[in-house]
């Protein structure tokens, strides 16, 4: 059986070059938060 737990994606320090993204998971219906990914992207010239 495959869970699905909730998540919510989030996108910061957007500038015209770069930004960072990361996502959170919730294990228990959305009381706590824990984030579980994180990257900084940089756009190639």
């Amino acid at each position: 059986m495959t869970v699905t737990l909730p998540f919510f994606p989030r996108w910061y320090y957007i500038t015209g070059d770069e930004l960072d993204w990361n996502r959170k998971l919730s294990r228990d219906s959305g009381r706590a938060w824990q984030l579980n990914w994180q990257i900084h992207y940089v756009r190639r010239e």
